[in-house]
């Protein structure tokens, strides 16, 4: 269970990321994914990946599904299932 809380510098760091990275574009994936399903997805993205929502935190998988009160399982359940949306699955 680890929480990392991002600095503004790191932050700005990702924010400087060219639009066409492949990582840029797996997070813009992913944001654009949870967005569209909303729910679970979108409040467990937001936790794991805060960051791409402008929130500076990024969070492990079993550390978002404490926060959520779900099992480890169902929290991979929503990360299988949008990596299988994006294309990564």
């Amino acid at each position: 269970m680890v929480v990392a809380r991002l600095s503004a510098e790191e932050m700005a760091w990702f924010a400087s990321v060219p639009a066409d990275d492949p990582a840029r574009i797996a997070d813009a994936r992913i944001r654009d994914h949870a967005e569209r399903e909303g729910g679970r997805t979108l409040a467990y993205w937001k936790l794991e990946l805060g960051r791409i929502w402008g929130d500076p935190i990024m969070m492990t998988p079993d550390e978002a599904a404490a926060r959520l009160g779900w099992t480890e399982a169902e929290a991979e359940e929503i990360r299988q299932a949008t990596f299988r949306a994006c294309g990564y699955a």
